[in-house]
This record gives C-alpha cells, structure tokens and sequence, in this order.
C-alpha cells in the first residue's frame, strides 16, 4: 500500500462541507494551533486466509485504518464546543452518505468499497484554548 492512498482519502475528505473553509489539513501530522485537521494512519493488520493446502495467502479484501485529528477552539463556551462535535458529527454523516452511494476514493493497488467512520467525534486532549477531537475510520477494499 502506498502513502498516495492516505493523500487521495485526505482529498477526498477536502470536499466535506463541514470543514472549516481555509483550515489545514496535514497527513500524520497536526499542528498546535487551532483550526486545524489532519489524516493519521494506524496499524492495520493484513487478513489471511488459509487455502486447501495450507498455505497462508492474503485476502483480496482488506481494511486500513486512520484517525482524523482536529484542532478546534475549547474552552467555558459550551456553544462553541457543542458546534465542534456537531461539525465532527457532520463530517461522519457526510462519509456516510457518500460511501452508501459509492462516491469514493481512488486507491492505488485495489479498489474501496467503503468508509466506516466512528459516529460521532470525541475530544482526546483539552487545553485552555483548544482541545483536540478524534474520528475513527476505516476503509474497505479489494486489492487487484
């Protein structure tokens, strides 16, 4: 699997409404300062199949994982940290939505057959100004 595929999700993910219009958006990295987003990949084991004659082959359908990191402003503004998960929740929806009507990703070495986010985003770090939220994704596919 090539690094492009992680460069071709985070792509795909730009078009989401939900995103702040001009923000950053890193691969396996995400700066300190609000508002910004990025695509993390995660270890993702290989599915194997054993065959008639025992040897140990890899499945044509696999699964990666990432994170989609983001940076948002946090703090005593219960408004503001509503509308980030509710942004958050947006962006789950909206992967939803165009995974179900198959309007995916290219993927080099196979094909996607679906993104499975997490429903809903979660804050994993706060700070006095900014707090950093987490979606988990998983994408399907077959490789050629």
């Amino acid at each position: 699997m090539s690094d492009g595929n992680a460069e071709r999700l985070r792509d795909w993910l730009r078009q989401c409404p939900s995103f702040e219009a001009g923000a950053r958006f890193g691969v396996d990295y995400l700066g300190s300062e609000p508002v910004q987003y990025a695509l993390l990949s995660e270890a993702s084991p290989l599915n194997y199949r054993e065959n008639i004659l025992g040897e140990r082959k890899a499945e044509r359908r696999q699964a990666q994982n990432f994170r989609l990191d983001a940076r948002l402003p946090y703090g005593t503004d219960s408004g503001r940290n509503a509308g980030n998960l509710a942004a958050l929740q947006g962006v789950a929806r909206w992967i939803l939505a165009r995974s179900a009507a198959g309007n995916l990703p290219e993927w080099e070495g196979g094909r996607v057959r679906a993104i499975l986010p997490a429903l809903t985003g979660a804050p994993v770090e706060y700070g006095a100004k900014d707090a950093r939220y987490r979606i988990q994704l998983r994408v399907l596919y077959e490789t050629d």
